[in-house]
């Protein structure tokens, strides 16, 4: 699975999931019946490694330091994808020890704009 992130291409996740966020509200009429005004439906994805190396990891996080909305492309999947999304990166863990600098339990989530 090919993702490319801003023009780089990132190392193959563990998992990837893909959510959607619903722009609009409910609200209930007088007599009790729901409405809903949907405004847009924006997707949300989620990736996760066990394992990166200190570089991939400053790459992906160089990435997300841009503060700014970048291009996801991936054309692998059944539904090929070919979007500008914003970066989050959650929450990651150092591997003390190891003897090399590894990154362990990122989580990188791409919200599309």
């Amino acid at each position: 699975m090919s993702f490319v992130l801003n023009g780089t291409t990132l190392p193959d996740p563990q998992s990837f999931e893909e959510n959607f966020e619903v722009i609009g509200d409910i609200s209930r009429t007088m007599l009790g019946s729901a409405r809903r005004a949907v405004r847009a439906r924006k997707r949300v994805w989620t990736m996760n490694w066990e394992i990166l190396t200190q570089a991939q990891f400053q790459t992906i996080k160089t990435i997300y330091e841009l503060n700014t909305a970048v291009t996801l492309v991936n054309s692998d999947l059944q539904d090929s994808i070919n979007t500008t999304v914003l970066t989050d990166i959650p929450s990651h863990v150092y591997i003390a020890g190891t003897g090399q600098n590894y990154i362990s339990g990122l989580e990188l989530v791409l919200t599309e704009v």
